[in-house]
């Protein structure tokens, strides 16, 4: 389909793609962006829930998701040269990869058309919708290949099935924000949380905490030992030229910051507290050298 029949047949009067930042705490700086589509009708935006629910009802949605990943691509190669560090994390829909029939291969010829290394690129993927697992290890099994590296989503919610990590060997773990929120509070939360970045250590993934909001969150997951970051604490998606990498970057050294503040104040209790219980101890070694055995 032409760009203008696409846009005609789901409604709206243009497709733009917002980007979020993804932050590396330890070095405060911004290591990957995040696209996301939204789609503009007389001055409103919808959601891409619903742009999605549309291509599927009208069987477009190859050539949608396909028309998404090209703007988001072309958009990218803006900061390419600028940013050498910056990873693009695209999304791929799910449901295609139920279609046996559906061919790979549109992205990684993109990013040649483009310029784009595919090292560059971290294709995202929501294994839960997928039923066929053959067909999402072919998938992988692909990118890799390509030399795309690949994220999976929403890890630890839902219908997420933890067997499948080891099959597909991620190279991120993208924990939901479901999990995330509140999870200085509930500890349930923050057990599964906890477990999940063990789990992502163990078997060499990077784990990337979604949706933080608050200083609280963020300090909790830093304290379980996630140092990747993505959410509206530190920028809501926005259009790449409006991205101010300079203020993530402030932001994330404050938060930081606060986190090694709290950390040095917890080891000198922690000293303080053993070196009281050394005085116990050698008091009563001492009080048991001038005692007679029998009165131990």
């Amino acid at each position: 389909m032409e760009d203008f029949e696409l846009l005609s047949a789901l409604g709206v009067d243009d497709i733009c793609i917002y980007f979020q930042p993804i932050v590396y705490l330890q070095r405060f700086r911004v290591i990957g962006i995040e696209a996301l589509t939204r789609g503009l009708k007389s001055g409103e935006f919808i959601s891409p829930q619903e742009l999605f629910s549309r291509a599927a009802e009208l069987k477009i949605s190859i050539e949608f998701d396909r028309f998404c990943r090209k703007l988001a691509l072309l958009e990218f190669k803006r900061y390419y040269k600028k940013y050498n560090h910056l990873a693009l994390f695209l999304n791929h829909d799910p449901t295609l990869l139920n279609d046996p029939n559906v061919i790979l291969g549109y992205t990684a010829t993109l990013c040649k058309d483009i310029g784009i290394n595919p090292s560059r690129v971290v294709i995202e993927i929501c294994e839960s919708k997928v039923t066929n697992m053959k067909l999402l290890e072919n998938f992988v099994t692909f990118q890799k290949k390509k030399g795309f590296l690949i994220a999976l989503d929403d890890v630890g919610t839902h219908y997420s099935n933890l067997d499948r990590i080891p099959q597909l060997k991620p190279d991120i773990l993208k924990i939901d924000r479901n999990l995330v929120q509140n999870s200085d509070k509930e500890w349930h939360k923050n057990k599964i949380v906890k477990a999940i970045i063990y789990l992502a250590r163990e078997i060499r993934s990077i784990p990337i905490i979604e949706g933080v909001e608050k200083e609280e969150e963020i300090i909790e997951n830093l304290k379980m030992g996630s140092e990747y970051f993505q959410g509206f604490y530190f920028c809501k998606p926005s259009p790449i030229h409006l991205l101010d990498f300079e203020k993530v970057a402030y932001k994330a050294k404050k938060v930081a910051l606060k986190f090694r503040t709290f950390m040095i104040e917890k080891l000198k209790k922690r000293k303080d507290f053993f070196k009281y219980l050394s005085k116990v101890v050698f008091t009563f070694i001492k009080q048991l050298r001038k005692s007679k055995e029998s009165l131990f």
